[in-house]
């Protein structure tokens, strides 16, 4: 049987891990492995090279293995013995000393809109920069028309890009005008669009929806009862989209995202220094979900402006 040793795992990774019987794998990849638990939610073992996140359980593996080399198939029984999580008859981790990540808490300083609209333009500068074309990060210096509500200057290159910036440019519109038709409407296009096992769209609601709801903790804000709708609508539509997503989107709309994007959220609202190196190391996740979820986030924070 293979050995590992956890490094650090999501709160809700962890809590899930507090019985005895587990659930069962529930699809392997090569850098991932998902696990089905008993009530139906999902957590998932990566390697020491992958981020937190609160279903992660991030494993140190003998050097040159990947998740995906350990011969591991759908429908093994996963399970715990004291410190041990076994899986299958092939892998054995032990977390004794894993470190528990946890999303950031509390709220942000008081809104200063120059300062916060400074913090979107020095992301948009970095992002032009290193986000890679493909996914919806190629919209990001294109925010202001999706704020005004017509995106039909911005330069499309893919129909998925298109009908994605549609889609933003009416939630954001829907938003402002607390139109629950519009908002659900908005979802339902943008909500599992794209390839993957978090399609573009995904992304990008998660951090929008991440973002939004960072800005408003602590304090009464007119856009309350708008985030409300799109909560709703978001797990009314859940269905639509992959096992994964529909799995993030549960912690997404409570705040909990890759710790990366929470470092960047964060730093957005405190007007942080450092934001460059913070949205390099966002946009570095995935092949294109780093740039859809940072578009979500700046966008989600340009409601504050």
């Amino acid at each position: 049987m293979m050995r590992a040793f956890a490094i650090s795992m999501g709160s809700f990774a962890k809590g899930m891990l507090d019985r005895r019987r587990i659930g069962e794998v529930h699809s392997v990849f090569k850098n991932s492995l998902y696990v089905l638990t008993k009530d139906g939610r999902l957590i998932s073992i990566v390697g020491p090279n992958s981020y937190n996140m609160p279903i992660n359980i991030r494993v140190r593996l003998p050097k040159g293995l990947a998740i995906g080399d350990l011969g591991l198939s759908p429908g093994a029984p996963v399970r715990r013995s004291g410190d041990l999580l076994i899986v299958g008859g092939d892998l054995s981790i032990n977390l004794r000393g894993a470190a528990i990540w946890e999303p950031t808490k509390g709220k942000p300083p008081a809104l200063d809109a120059a300062k916060l609209l400074h913090s979107i333009g020095e992301i948009e500068g970095v992002a032009s920069k290193w986000t890679p074309s493909g996914g919806l990060g190629s919209l990001i210096p294109h925010r202001r028309a999706l704020i005004s509500g017509d995106p039909a200057g911005i330069p499309l290159g893919n129909p998925m890009t298109s009908k994605a910036a549609l889609g933003i440019a009416g939630l954001f519109k829907a938003i402002k005008e607390r139109d629950p038709n519009g908002i659900d409407r908005s979802v339902r296009g943008l909500i599992g669009l794209g390839p993957g096992l978090t399609p573009s769209g995904d992304d990008f609601l998660m951090g929008f929806f991440a973002s939004s709801m960072f800005g408003m903790r602590g304090r009464r804000d007119r856009f309350g009862p708008s985030m409300a709708l799109l909560r709703r609508s978001i797990l009314r539509a859940r269905p639509l989209t992959t096992p994964v997503s529909q799995e993030l989107f549960l912690h997404a709309i409570e705040g909990g995202v890759a710790e990366p994007i929470d470092d960047l959220i964060v730093g957005i609202f405190h007007g942080v220094p450092w934001l460059d190196r913070l949205t390099r190391r966002a946009i570095e996740m995935g092949e294109t979900s780093g740039g859809d979820i940072v578009l979500g986030v700046i966008m989600g924070a340009s409601l504050f402006i």
